[in-house]
């Protein structure tokens, strides 16, 4: 895990450089490692990561913003974390048991920070995530003849989003 968590937050600095936004994307690199994995394990992401790295992310934007003279970065990533949440929010609703809260809650927050970095990486990491998680949901569900397996979302999504800020 740690070696996992060093070569992507290496790869994210390398993408991003030095600016006063970048903690909030080594925070997002760390954090979404530990989520990966905790959705892998136990189904779940907890709300209080998701929302220290959002809450992080907003602050640091914001500063930068003000010291750029330029809110057109805040105004994207903003508008691609209500765009996303409000999308996958409606959809959890609409069909319970498929999505949870906390899958909208991080892709929401995925948006928010890849948005800040332009609406065609944001775009990007949210439709490859949910292409690659709907191949993964119709393997395992051709493997496995159960419909009733929970799959996590976040490992796709985190991958997604790496990848899509990395080389987008």
């Amino acid at each position: 895990m740690a070696v996992t968590t060093a070569v992507i937050t290496y790869a994210v600095y390398l993408r991003v450089g030095w600016r006063i936004s970048a903690p909030g994307y080594w925070l997002f690199s760390v954090l979404g490692v530990g989520l990966t994995y905790t959705d892998l394990r136990r189904h779940r992401l907890p709300h209080a990561m998701v929302g220290a790295t959002w809450l992080t992310c907003a602050v640091l934007f914001t500063v930068e913003s003000i010291i750029d003279d330029r809110f057109t970065t805040l105004t994207q990533a903003a508008v691609s974390g209500l765009v996303v949440s409000a999308a996958l929010l409606l959809t959890a609703l609409a069909a319970p048991g498929q999505l949870g809260l906390g899958d909208v809650h991080f892709a929401g927050a995925t948006a928010f920070i890849l948005g800040a970095l332009g609406w065609q990486v944001s775009a990007t990491a949210i439709l490859a995530a949910l292409i690659g998680q709907w191949i993964f949901a119709l393997v395992t569900v051709a493997r496995s003849r159960e419909r009733s397996t929970k799959l996590p979302f976040g490992p796709a999504l985190f991958g997604a989003a790496i990848l899509a800020m990395i080389f987008a």
